[in-house]
């Protein structure tokens, strides 16, 4: 029995520690990620809204005193952009939160109060398993709330690796693309055809097969400029503008 007890117990550890070593070794686009997920998280964690650093940073945003002229709207791969360091002079604010959904952002529209709104959001849904209707749904929400402003819907990136995932990724972007054609004060931007036009995320713009890289960001930067020009092309490690240049 005492021996009984003690393989049990040696089991029991390997598979957490097994669990654990998957959950924060495997990039999200490894379908490991995705069992480890279903298997170890916390409830909290399926949903974003519930999270310390999800009520910190609507938090954080709901006191700014910035509204900004442009909003960056979604989750981990908008919130890890330095916004303001790729448009210089531009009065551009950061409104991502990591690990955010489309149902999350339906709960802090009143954090989004620029005139223009540039929104990426939908990875997290689908690694999470939401079914492609639901987060079609809680889209046409999303455009439907911000009727008011200019607003670019940017596509949802593809992976690096994933297959499965990029299927449903394309199968939502292109019901997204739909529904941002219905409305006028919409624009969709395809984020994929710069930064993934074999159907996976280039290598060179990314390290972990999902988040943008500096050269990531650039190209991204540049999708912007394209789809709207009265945005500011400033090249790469280019001279701030002089308005910039002379601030204390």
């Amino acid at each position: 029995m005492n021996l009984l007890f003690k393989s049990t117990s040696v089991l029991v550890a390997c598979t957490v520690f097994f669990g654990a070593g998957v959950y924060t070794a495997a990039d999200k686009a490894n379908p490991m990620y995705r069992l480890a997920r279903s298997i170890f998280l916390k409830t909290q964690d399926r949903d974003p809204t519930k999270t310390t650093y999800w009520r910190q940073k609507v938090d954080i945003y709901r006191h700014s005193r910035d509204r900004g002229d442009i909003a960056m709207v979604g989750d981990s791969i908008t919130d890890h952009g330095e916004w303001t360091e790729l448009f210089p002079g531009v009065d551009i604010v950061n409104r991502g939160i990591s690990g955010d959904t489309a149902g999350g952002l339906l709960k802090r529209l009143d954090t989004v109060k620029a005139r223009k709104v540039y929104l990426l959001i939908g990875i997290n849904d689908i690694l999470l398993g939401v079914p492609t209707t639901d987060l079609v749904t809680n889209y046409r929400s999303l455009i439907d709330a911000f009727h008011d402003r200019d607003l670019y819907v940017q596509s949802i990136l593809h992976t690096a690796k994933n297959r499965s995932v990029n299927t449903l990724i394309a199968s939502a972007d292109k019901e997204i693309e739909a529904l941002c054609a219905s409305k006028p004060y919409c624009h969709y931007v395809d984020l994929n055809k710069r930064l993934a036009p074999d159907g996976y995320l280039r290598a060179e713009f990314t390290f972990d097969g999902l988040h943008l890289n500096g050269a990531g960001f650039d190209a991204w930067r540049e999708a912007m400029i394209a789809a709207d020009t009265s945005l500011p092309h400033v090249a790469s490690g280019s001279p701030l503008p002089s308005a910039v240049a002379q601030m204390p």
